[in-house]
């Protein structure tokens, strides 16, 4: 007989001995209705008690084996057998089999009719009984070799040679046709046992891979999640002092400093812009990443809003010698979100400014077939036809291998087909190397209402309440005593603490409620700026009490918290002006009440 195949997987073993024992139900029901059909045909030519004996060996040895299996299970439902244990239930398997095919040789031998007898004929029955019992233990434990050779050879050999022992030339032929029948019925278990361990094989493998894909996966989202922590963690470090420089560069401006002083003031305020900027547009990145940008369409006018983009730019345009035309109907209107829209063309329009040397870029928007065609053109550098879609992932410059912090991060046009894949826009891109690039946006038409209003765009600036009173809560001493010095010299009132318990104990002498509350969103001894703000609130018995959050913070659970808490937020550094229309809007809007 061939040899079983090695299996060094301990998990392969474990699952041949795991199906014998998930199996044996079923081949008990089996064994139980042969057990009782042959008992009732060897009482043809055997005594009763003798047939009554060996039925009762049958079932104490079913009952034994149906015991072991019982236990078996419930072993399994405490946790994973070790190694010492699978074997031990192997053997226990193995000895099963092997009691059972003893007690078939055993009646093969004791219950033999004799040849020449009236019952000679019920050797026939034996031998078709046993052939059956061979065949069935084939498919049955066909997984597990040493447990079907258990139960085939005590099952069969006895017979075998009783048969070789009659003499006869029939007899034994049918002792020849015996051997080959086992020998055969053997070749065909280890061949159908080689199949169901490349069956095992092939399924551990495949959880094998799969798990290496996972634990992959799981590295990848630990290295991405480290990697956005650092990033936020870097970001917020660079906001702090970035912001406090802002706020003293803005207090410098109302200060009465020689003219040159002034120069370099203002010079240092656009390096300041440009690395908030350059900060903002991660940002956003990381506004798309944590979900917190939902779009809130409504009818938008596109002359108003592309007019604005046209006026940002020009200046920049007109300073490298450029053209910046704008076509648009003066009815265009669409129904997106104009916030993000503007920001869709304000990065298109930014991009194209910065790779055009020489002509310039025009601004269009065409009706085409119940849509608007929006179109940024330049006569810049072009992109190769086989780059168009990589543009679009983030960091990629495709002109900018030097990484020339002037030419920003590569983030433009990732915000871009995000942004428009967010309001169900579609964007194309045709270009041709060194004759200029066409960026498309397709939207829908629209009509405006009567009073046309654009949220989210500037509105004309209102003067400043004087003397009005700001509450700044921030743990950074620099940030204080600059937002002092710039709110001071905007003819303010200012009472800056490090939290909101000194904050209510500064105002208690203060007659009227503060026109804002800016509190910074990462407060010392883990405490936040929506705790902070709410504190105040509290003691002033004012849940509407106007309030600002500013925060460094990138990280998606912040910026998830931060939009939740339903208060306006502003990030580091602040724009100045920004902050200063924010006052404006509050004084006017105090002033009607």
């Amino acid at each position: 007989m061939t040899a079983p195949r090695a299996t060094a997987d301990p998990r392969i073993f474990q699952e041949q001995v795991h199906t014998q024992y998930q199996t044996f139900p079923v081949t008990l029901g089996g064994s139980v209705v042969a057990v009782v059909l042959f008992s009732i045909a060897l009482t043809f030519w055997q005594p009763l008690w003798a047939v009554g004996l060996w039925f009762v060996a049958m079932f104490l040895q079913f009952g034994v084996r149906a015991m072991v299996t019982r236990r078996y299970h419930r072993r399994c439902q405490l946790g994973p057998l070790a190694a010492p244990e699978v074997r031990a239930w192997g053997r226990y398997s193995t000895w099963g089999s092997g009691l059972s095919g003893s007690l078939w040789g055993v009646m093969a031998w004791v219950f033999f009719p004799p040849t020449g007898s009236e019952f000679a004929q019920y050797q026939y029955l034996l031998m078709m009984m046993l052939s059956g019992m061979g065949t069935a233990a084939a498919f049955a434990q066909a997984s597990y070799l040493p447990g079907f050779r258990a139960f085939m050879l005590p099952a069969c050999v006895p017979f075998t040679i009783l048969l070789f022992l009659q003499g006869t030339p029939l007899h034994t032929m049918y002792g020849a046709g015996s051997i080959l029948y086992m020998l055969a019925i053997d070749r065909f278990v280890v061949i159908l046992n080689g199949s169901i361990l490349d069956a095992y094989r092939m399924r551990f493998a495949n959880q094998d891979l799969a798990e290496q894909l996972a634990q992959q996966n799981e590295t990848v989202r630990q290295a991405s999640a480290a990697k956005s922590k650092f990033l936020a963690s870097a970001s917020h470090d660079l906001r702090q002092p970035l912001h406090a420089m802002e706020l003293f560069a803005e207090a410098l401006q109302h200060t009465s400093l020689p003219t040159a002083s002034h120069r370099i003031t203002e010079k240092l305020r656009k390096s300041v812009a440009a690395m908030r900027s350059l900060l903002d547009t991660l940002l956003d990145i990381s506004k798309l990443d944590a979900g917190v940008i939902q779009p809130q369409p409504a009818p938008t006018g596109l002359a108003r809003l592309l007019g604005l983009v046209h006026h940002e730019f020009s200046g920049l345009a007109q300073s490298k010698g450029l053209f910046l035309r704008l076509r648009v109907p003066p009815f265009a209107a669409t129904h997106s979100d104009p916030v993000l829209l503007k920001s869709i063309v304000s990065n298109l329009v930014s991009n194209a400014v910065r790779y055009t040397e020489r002509g310039g870029i025009l601004i269009t928007c065409r009706p085409w077939q119940g849509r608007w065609m929006l179109d940024v053109t330049d006569t810049g550098l072009g992109i190769p036809q086989a780059q168009q879609q990589e543009i679009f992932k983030e960091f990629v410059q495709l002109h900018n291998p030097q990484r020339d912090r002037e030419q920003g991060l590569g983030l433009g046009l990732a915000i871009v087909g995000r942004l428009c894949g967010l309001l169900g826009h579609t964007v194309e891109v045709r270009s041709e190397p060194q004759r200029g690039s066409r960026f498309r946006v397709w939207m829908p038409q629209t009509t405006l209402p009567a009073a046309e209003e654009v949220s989210g765009l500037a509105n004309a600036p209102a003067p400043l309440e004087h003397d009005a009173l700001i509450l700044v809560i921030d743990d950074e001493r620099d940030v204080r005593e600059a937002m002092h010095a710039m709110l001071t010299g905007w003819g303010l009132r200012c009472v800056c603490q490090p939290d909101a318990p000194l904050a209510v104990q500064a105002l208690e002498n203060e007659q009227s409620l503060p026109l804002l509350i800016i509190s910074d969103y990462r407060l010392a001894d883990q405490v936040n700026g929506i705790d902070a703000i709410e504190h105040v609130r509290n003691e002033y018995n004012c849940e509407d009490l106007p309030a600002l959050l500013i925060t460094g913070d990138t990280e998606s659970k912040d910026l998830l918290k931060v939009q939740q808490s339903g208060i306006p937020v502003m990030h580091k550094p602040v724009d100045t002006r920004q902050l200063k229309a924010l006052i404006q809007q509050l004084s006017w809007e105090r002033s009607r009440q």
